[in-house]
């Protein structure tokens, strides 16, 4: 009897664990989620029918961006994802995850550290944007946003993309979800 309560536990246990990684808190190339790039509008609205949304102009570069902000709860002061939208019928161009709960394969999170994105990924290049300085994988469709403190954004040498002045133990602000294009930003 109590190695089948054990074995029950265990089983739900490995339930939840794959309903993470495979559901709404889970990212990769492409997804966040239910999210996918290139989805229209208004399947944002039918993806997440009960979740707070609130339609915004985030003014990149002064230019027009309209997006859809996404929030886990109406108690949330933050959304959760912020959906960039782009062209004539306004699909899903990039999406931008500012909530911890979000993960992809490698466990890598918003609040996760440069030294562990260096220990997952290796190589790591510099994008700097819209005041933000994010490091990407080569080809894996994702950024991450850092939250350098003044004194590391000022040593930072933004020409060279020499990332060893950024300390192990910077955090991970948000990531970008932008799939396979040119620019990060």
């Amino acid at each position: 009897m109590r190695s089948r309560k054990g074995f029950l536990i265990l089983a739900v246990l490995a339930l939840i664990s794959a309903a993470g990684r495979n559901g709404l808190f889970h990212i990769d190339r492409n997804h966040v989620g239910k999210l996918a790039l290139g989805l229209p509008e208004s399947q944002i609205y039918s993806l997440y029918p009960r979740l707070p949304k609130r339609k915004v102009d985030l003014r990149l570069e002064g230019d027009p961006t309209p997006a859809v902000e996404i929030y886990l709860s109406p108690h949330c002061h933050d959304p959760a994802l912020t959906v960039r939208l782009t062209g004539p019928r306004n699909t899903v161009d990039e999406i931008e995850v500012n909530d911890h709960r979000f993960q992809n394969d490698a466990g890598i999170h918003v609040g996760s550290t440069f030294g562990q994105l260096r220990k997952v990924y290796g190589k790591l290049r510099l994008a700097v944007g819209e005041g933000q300085y994010c490091v990407f994988p080569e080809d894996a469709g994702l950024s991450f946003c850092l939250d350098l403190n003044s004194q590391n954004e000022m040593a930072l040498d933004k020409t060279s993309g020499d990332l060893s002045k950024i300390p192990d133990g910077t955090p991970v602000k948000y990531i970008l979800v932008f799939g396979k294009r040119s620019g990060i930003f």
